[in-house]
């Protein structure tokens, strides 16, 4: 088999192995020529020089083994070679931002003192309640792994993978706290920002921190996004080329902007929605899966869909390891492309 078919074998594989096997396949990355985050962004940022450039970004960190979002997580990222890890940053009740998925504590943590899951939501707590806290694995075993500060976070990622940073609160007082962090570490080279605000409102949350050209900003778009043409012909017509476009279905709504992106030379980004272990969210140990809801089936669960009808070049992932392996097989995993040489190019 070749091409497609090969592909298409391999994702059915991977996707059947029973948990456990799915976690020990991903201890085993496809070789990496291990770019810096300037340089990885560089080839990211030009679609145009660098057509062949693939990223994949790690959700949470690598977490077939530590807690997600823990540090160990985002060093066996980092030690693997995957190009990219995604943060969600929301704030305590008294401003401390943290690196936490979700906003309900008892999904991941529990209280070493009592031994019983945390209780109550990151906005409610303060950091010194949070900072006792610790992880539970994605088995419901008690880790000894604090939740991570932002500032611990990007301490630890430095110069060593590039960073998607979004604001999970859709807070522009977060949002701008956030920014003004990365940008006072000297981070802003190595992110890719993404937020799911109209373009006046992100104007607005960068004033005085940082210039548009500082920032790779990715728009969030989904179908309800409210005024969601409008909002992105806000950014478009700003010059913006690289987008977050979250198509769930062959029919979306968005696939017209999908192409507008495409015929111009944009990346888009997409989240496969492929936890570690079954789809859904995670709540003490269990998995819940909605097969469909309201909404109807998730076409994002197939790599296939994101790559062929959503045209992503950007993805998101619980299991990047797998999707490296995926992209290898499928001919789209070329860690360095030589650059394009355009018509301005040879005329220096």
């Amino acid at each position: 088999m070749k091409g497609s078919k090969l592909a298409r074998a391999l994702i059915m594989i991977m996707i059947g192995l029973s948990p456990g096997m799915a976690y020990a396949k991903q201890l085993s990355c496809p070789a990496t020529t291990r770019l810096t985050p300037d340089e990885a962004l560089t080839r990211w940022s030009d679609k145009k020089r660098y057509p062949n450039y693939f990223m994949t970004c790690a959700h949470r960190g690598l977490w077939y083994k530590y807690p997600e979002n823990s540090e160990p997580a985002l060093k066996a990222a980092i030690d693997r070679g995957i190009d990219c890890v995604e943060n969600d940053v929301r704030a305590t009740k008294d401003g401390v931002l943290v690196v936490f998925h979700d906003k309900e504590l008892d999904a991941r943590l529990y209280d070493p003192s009592t031994g019983l899951p945390a209780h109550g939501i990151v906005p409610e707590t303060t950091w010194a309640e949070m900072s006792k806290l610790r992880y539970l694995d994605r088995n419901s075993n008690k880790t000894n792994y604090p939740v991570l500060t932002l500032e611990q976070f990007l301490a630890i990622t430095n110069d060593k993978i590039v960073v998607n940073h979004e604001d999970k609160t859709k807070n522009p007082t977060i949002a701008r706290a956030m920014f003004k962090m990365v940008k006072e570490k000297g981070r802003l080279s190595q992110a890719i920002v993404k937020g799911r605000f109209p373009y006046k409102t992100y104007l607005e949350i960068i004033s005085g921190i940082a210039d548009e050209s500082e920032v790779t900003f990715t728009p969030v778009i989904f179908e309800d996004t409210p005024n969601y043409e409008a909002t992105f012909n806000e950014y478009w017509e700003a010059g913006y080329r690289n987008y977050e476009l979250v198509v769930q279905k062959p029919n979306s709504l968005l696939m017209p902007l999908v192409h507008q992106v495409r015929e111009h030379g944009g990346r888009l980004g997409q989240f496969d929605v492929l936890p570690e272990s079954g789809r859904g969210s995670y709540w003490v140990g269990k998995w819940v899966d909605p097969p469909s809801g309201p909404k109807g089936y998730d076409f994002r669960s197939d790599w296939e869909f994101l790559i062929n009808t959503s045209k992503a070049d950007y993805i998101i992932s619980d299991r990047p390891c797998l999707l490296n392996q995926f992209l290898a097989a499928r001919g789209l995993r070329e860690l360095d492309p030589v650059p394009v040489t355009r018509p301005s190019d040879e005329l220096r």
